[in-house]
């Protein structure tokens, strides 16, 4: 009988420790993210540093799709940079870099190009997340394209981990 007892007791004990840990429902759903909007609010919310220290637009050479840009890297994609603020040639990022290019029209940011380093991911394709959005999030090249879009390019640059913009200006 006081097996029983204390096994209700706890088992009562749970109930309570679990309905006490819940979210308190305030009618709101809170959407679930999909990558995208994973990727969206890294870009829009991680402290970002600026290619070789110097936030100018930077003027690509040959035919970039992307136009004007800033170039941009999180912190884990930082610290893979070598003192001349290039990845060293042969070396990849780790897994996390995000490199981003603020696209560049008539003075103002007008879209977020992003490679996001998640060689698990299977939407990702030669290790990285590849996104393009609007300002406001609106998708121009969803994640789920695997680079369908980008990859054609980049691959010509697997040297440096498949980001261009090093060899370019």
């Amino acid at each position: 009988m006081k097996t029983k007892v204390t096994l209700a007791a706890l088992l009562l004990s749970l109930v309570f420790a679990f309905n006490a840990c819940k979210k308190e429902d305030d009618g709101d759903d809170d959407p679930i993210l999909t990558e995208d909007e994973t990727v969206y609010q890294l870009i829009t919310t991680e402290q970002l540093f600026a290619y070789q220290g110097d936030t100018s637009v930077l003027v690509p050479a040959g035919n970039s799709p992307h136009g004007t840009f800033k170039l941009l890297f999180n912190q884990t994609a930082w610290e893979a940079l070598g003192s001349d603020g290039k990845l060293p040639l042969g070396d990849t990022f780790p897994e996390g870099s995000l490199v981003l290019k603020d696209v560049i029209r008539s003075g103002q940011t007008r879209f977020y190009a992003a490679m996001y380093k998640q060689p698990a991911s299977a939407n990702a394709t030669e290790g990285w997340l590849w996104y393009e959005a609007n300002l406001d999030g609106s998708l121009l090249e969803s994640i789920n394209t695997k680079g369908a879009g980008c990859i054609g390019c980049h691959r010509g640059n697997a040297n440096r981990d498949f980001v261009n913009s090093f060899d370019l200006h």
